[in-house]
């Protein structure tokens, strides 16, 4: 029997480099077999450097809610050695921009990053707080075996938060 959708969630990935005609496709499909066009939330993830007018605008077309970004850090330094396709500038823009197009915005942020401080980490939580983010995902960092970043934490090229330092960012973030 086919049920309504309440909540539809675009992740696990890079949903926002899509086109947004192949997003507009899956929407079509979702509300025609799930009644999905009722949705009380419906959430795209986004990377930060994927933030476009463009992209806000489809959004908002297809009725998206939330914006769920990728950020991590506010920190270029903590940001640089994961690899990531944003800076510190380009997540305030993106983070700006969903905010003020009206989107309740959540963020993704990781506690125990190469060179990250408690300080450090304070900052990015500020900042999010201040650029009007409505929610948190907090997590801590995940090493993927075989990943760039595992292989120079082992062969000690980049040294990590001690465990004992990223408990106490955990507790200052709670």
């Amino acid at each position: 029997e086919q049920g309504t959708a309440g909540t539809v969630y675009f992740g696990g990935g890079t949903p926002s480099k899509s086109d947004p005609e192949s997003l507009a496709r899956i929407v079509t499909c979702l509300r025609a077999r799930y009644g999905a066009e009722n949705a009380a939330e419906f959430t795209l993830e986004a990377n930060p450097e994927d933030v476009t007018p463009e992209l806000l605008a489809a959004c908002h077309e297809l009725g998206v809610t939330r914006i769920s970004l990728g950020v991590q850090s506010f920190h270029d330094p903590e940001l640089f050695p994961l690899g990531r396709g944003h800076s510190r500038a380009t997540a305030l823009r993106a983070v700006s921009a969903a905010v003020e197009a009206g989107f309740r915005t959540t963020l993704d942020l990781i506690i125990g990053l190469p060179g990250q401080t408690r300080t450090s980490f304070a900052d990015s939580l500020h900042t999010a707080i201040e650029l009007g983010v409505g929610h948190l995902s907090i997590y801590m960092l995940d090493l993927e075996e075989g990943s760039t970043l595992e292989k120079q934490v082992r062969f000690v090229r980049i040294a990590i938060p001690e465990d004992e330092d990223v408990r106490r960012i955990y507790l200052d973030a709670v």
